[in-house]
């Protein structure tokens, strides 16, 4: 990969995490009203029903099974989520923190 490529491919990795924190502070005005929902109210099977950005509407996200690799961020929508009766514990899903 070429320097200018990688350089490309960092910058947008680092804009796009910006604009998502910038978002992440409050949801703006009528942000429900206008960007109604796209209908989603099952999913297929490895994923499960989340809140999408501002809890307007529900989207399907992966699960992550026991002992997993997963993400602790809070406020933020996540790309995926532990399994049901499981918790994002040092970044692994387990069956609690203890």
């Amino acid at each position: 990969m070429s320097p200018s490529t990688t350089a490309i491919i960092c910058f947008t990795i680092l804009f796009t995490n910006l604009q998502a924190q910038q978002e992440l502070i409050v949801c703006p005005p009528d942000y429900c009203k206008d960007n109604p929902c796209q209908g989603d109210s099952s999913c297929p099977d490895g994923e499960i029903l989340r809140p999408s950005f501002c809890g307007c509407c529900e989207k399907c996200v992966p699960e992550i099974p026991f002992g997993g690799s997963c993400l602790e961020l809070i406020g933020v929508p996540l790309p995926s989520i532990c399994e049901p009766g499981t918790v994002c514990c040092d970044g692994t899903c387990q069956y609690s923190c203890e």
